[in-house]
């Protein structure tokens, strides 16, 4: 997957990401790539006294394991069944056409 994200309002600032997953029977290689770009016009949005220079970071996050490790992990089913919760955070969830759940 490979996204450049535009932001609202702003004229040169964006962030890239790129993310591959290659994996072989259940071993797996994460990689996440990304840069992001503030313009030194951008940064005065929001503090008209910061210095003249664009904020760029460009860095690459690499997760490398077996699913097998993450199958079972109380915190990351917890953490996923807080996500679904759409009473909670007030959100509207789709029904989908195919199951007609959430």
């Amino acid at each position: 997957m490979k996204d450049k994200f535009l932001t609202y309002r702003c004229k040169n600032s964006f962030s890239n990401i790129h993310i591959k997953l290659d994996s072989v029977g259940d071993d797996f290689d994460l990689i996440i790539d990304y840069d992001v770009r503030i313009d030194k016009e951008d940064k005065k949005l929001s503090n008209k006294y910061t210095d003249d220079l664009d904020f760029i970071i460009k860095d690459k996050l690499v997760i490398s394991g077996n699913v097998n490790d993450y199958k079972s992990n109380n915190k990351v089913k917890e953490l996923y069944n807080d996500t679904m919760d759409y009473k909670k955070y007030k959100i509207n969830l789709k029904r989908t056409e195919m199951t007609s759940q959430y």
